[in-house]
């Protein structure tokens, strides 16, 4: 297991736009699964032998993008086109995950905090897990992949001119200039309710903070390769049960 954190201090071997790289190069079986797409500027083509894609992009609130949704139409064989999917028959879809297997049978997985934008691949602070996985996860992530299909629309021209709205973007994201607050002034709630609210809280946060520095350090052994992903599950299992969060309200 591999932690790639993005943008790199050193060597650029595994940055994020490297791993995507290598999965369309790669990939005899292709998941690109997102919450949201606003920038594609993939050069490399995909694997001629890709057999099997699933590209998959979320629409809550508007961020996709039609420009960058044609430009991923554009990057498509003509026979792979009809599995580029919207989610837009339910809200709340968040995963950031790429995944594939060779044409040798190794499946790989990168899993983590970046959307589908030019500023994750290049100036936003992201970090992702990127590992080799086994027959029976690649199975449990394809079949949840698969269930996706039923809350998604095809991703065509004639779908993003007629059935997709974008939010409205006049001022770029990142480019906005910094203004006072707008709008009416929000009044933070107050009582006993939230004073228990804000003391369980506190608690958890107290409670988390006696197993931190362990958590990081297993996490460290596990990026170097000192520990296998086993290990590592067991150990943070292991501490994240030694914490006892009855009566904190997080049960």
């Amino acid at each position: 297991m591999k932690i790639i954190l993005n943008p790199p201090k050193e060597s650029k071997a595994n940055t994020l736009r490297s791993i995507y790289q290598t999965a369309v190069k790669e990939a005899k079986e292709l998941f690109i699964i997102n919450a949201y797409l606003a920038g594609w500027s993939m050069k490399n083509k995909l694997n001629p032998n890709c057999e099997k894609l699933r590209f998959i992009v979320g629409t809550d609130f508007g961020i996709t993008r039609k420009d960058a949704c044609k430009a991923v139409l554009k990057w498509l064989p003509k026979n792979l086109k009809d599995n580029f999917l919207a989610v837009d028959k339910i809200s709340g879809f968040h995963p950031k995950l790429v995944m594939w297997k060779g044409s040798d049978g190794r499946v790989f997985l990168l899993l983590g905090s970046s959307n589908l934008t030019d500023a994750a691949f290049n100036t936003n602070y992201e970090a992702n897990v990127f590992t080799e996985i086994n027959s029976d996860s690649y199975s449990e992530i394809t079949q949840w992949i698969e269930s996706l299909r039923e809350n998604a629309s095809p991703i065509s021209e004639d779908w993003l001119d007629h059935q997709y709205v974008e939010a409205n973007r006049d001022k770029p994201i990142g480019k906005r200039k910094k203004q006072g607050p707008e709008g009416f002034p929000l009044l933070l709630p107050e009582g006993k309710e939230i004073e228990e609210l804000v003391k369980n809280r506190r608690s958890v946060q107290k409670k988390f903070s006696q197993i931190k520095h362990k958590l990081i350090e297993i996490m460290e052994q596990s990026a170097s390769g000192k520990i296998n992903d086993l290990i590592f599950y067991k150990e943070m299992m292991k501490l994240w049960s030694s914490l006892d969060f009855h009566g904190t309200g997080n049960d």
